[in-house]
């Protein structure tokens, strides 16, 4: 499995938190402390101190926090190469003692917050441990259901140069096949067809450097864009939010 962070850390989360501002990605949470509640179709469901959970892409991402006691977390927004099809939360309890217990204790030990000296350097190891989190996963949810590993080099092609005017037949060649074809392929694997894809993960990106304090200009830089007001056009026309009031944390309404 190939994986790549939008965002990831430990802490509480902001106050009127309730919806995430990086849709189309897969999420693993670790509950620390505090009370929120998953809302699905079915009602509420409280994430509880000391489980693990798995919100797969495809499933709607809504949740709540009593703000009296706001939710403390270790959070992972990624991408995931073969991509996952689910739709179900994955719930795992955290158990003292287990191996799924070490390897969460590893990752608060490396996951520092944004703009942290030592993030850059621990980076790998976040990396390699969160890996072995998600072989953990799979190993007790065998049953997880991932998508058409040809997609694998095209998905990686994107993750790796996506400020880079990547077309259709570029991607169809990484993965050897026919154009029309791939574009099938690729919808069924992830749901959006590859331009899709590229534009929602270019603005992920970009909407994760902004809350990180990248100014802009220089978030549109890294992700492909002409300039600033167009990173903006885009932004308002995909999310209906501004750069700024993602800076400020008004996207979650």
């Amino acid at each position: 499995m190939d994986v790549w962070f939008y965002t990831y850390g430990c802490g509480y989360a902001p106050p009127g938190w309730a919806i995430q501002s990086l849709p189309y990605t897969n999420r693993v949470y670790v509950v620390l402390g505090g009370r929120a509640f998953f809302l699905s179709d079915a009602g509420e469901r409280p994430l509880l101190p000391g489980w693990l959970y798995l919100f797969p892409h495809r499933l709607p991402f809504r949740v709540r926090q009593e703000e009296s006691d706001r939710i403390f977390h270790m959070y992972f927004d990624f991408m995931l190469a073969p991509p996952l099809l689910g739709e179900t939360l994955v719930e795992m309890p955290v158990e003292q003692g287990s191996l799924l217990a070490h390897t969460v204790e590893c990752l608060r030990r490396t996951v520092h917050a944004p703009g942290d000296s030592a993030r850059a350097a621990d980076e790998p190891l976040v990396y390699g441990y969160f890996a072995n989190l998600l072989r953990l996963i799979f190993r007790e949810h065998p049953d997880l259901p991932l998508s058409d590993e040809r997609m694998t080099g095209a998905l990686r092609r994107i993750h790796e140069e996506f400020a880079r005017p990547l077309t259709d037949e570029v991607l169809a060649r990484t993965a050897h096949m026919e154009k029309n074809h791939f574009i099938r392929v690729f919808r069924r694997a992830t749901g959006m067809t590859p331009h899709q894809y590229l534009r929602e993960c270019r603005l992920n990106r970009a909407i994760a450097l902004i809350k990180a304090g990248e100014t802009v200009s220089r978030a549109a830089q890294a992700c492909g864009y002409e300039s600033a007001s167009s990173l903006s056009a885009a932004m308002v026309k995909s999310r209906g939010v501004r750069p700024g009031e993602v800076r400020r944390g008004e996207e979650r309404k």
